[in-house]
């Protein structure tokens, strides 16, 4: 009896050391996916794409960015509002009107694709 007992709680520790196993490698594996996910789905960090039509200045020229550019954070500001640059031209820019997520971006486009402001 006392054989059989040993036996048993040997098969089960092997069967435990196993499935740990398995569930780190599954763990490691989800983990591997998920940093794909993020990077096909998020911009960079410090890139953000601006929803609606951007007005940036640069000196005297003034330069406007058309809905999805990709643009360059500086600095968030106090008041909520994101200061970026594109080529050198630079502004202050609502975060509502900004976004980082592709999906996101593409989702709003498909809503918004018969939109005057919004170019195809």
């Amino acid at each position: 009896m006392a054989d059989r007992k040993r036996a048993q709680e040997e098969s089960d520790a092997e069967w435990k050391r196993e499935n740990d196993e398995r569930t780190r490698t599954s763990n490691e594996e989800m983990a591997k996916q998920a940093e794909v996910e993020r990077k096909r789905r998020f911009a960079p960090e410090g890139t953000v794409y601006n929803l609606k039509p951007v007005k940036l200045a640069s000196g005297k020229q003034t330069v406007i960015a058309s809905a999805e550019s990709t643009l360059n954070v500086v600095r968030k500001n106090a008041d909520g509002s994101v200061h970026v640059e594109l080529n050198g031209a630079e502004a202050d820019v609502p975060a509502d009107d900004l976004t980082n997520d592709r999906d996101w971006l593409a989702a709003y486009r498909s809503l918004h694709r018969d939109d005057v402001s919004f170019p195809r």
